[in-house]
């Protein structure tokens, strides 16, 4: 499944990287963050995770994600 969310609070490349090594551990297959716009497209396999399940990890690292 495809899915984009907005990433708020984030400032520098190492916070990207950190949300991307997160999800990706938990089965997200790709990860594209737009800087400027402050959203990431995913792929995902619903077999493995939910959207809500990406939300609430992204704020467990202490960001603020909403689906757009």
């Amino acid at each position: 499944m495809q899915a984009r969310i907005r990433i708020d609070k984030t400032g520098c490349i190492s916070c990207i990287n950190r949300i991307e090594s997160t999800l990706k551990s938990m089965g997200v297959l790709r990860f594209d963050y737009d800087f400027q716009h402050k959203t990431a497209r995913l792929l995902f396999d619903e077999n493995d995770c939910s959207i809500q399940d990406i939300l609430m990890a992204v704020e467990r690292l202490g960001y603020l994600a909403s689906v757009q």
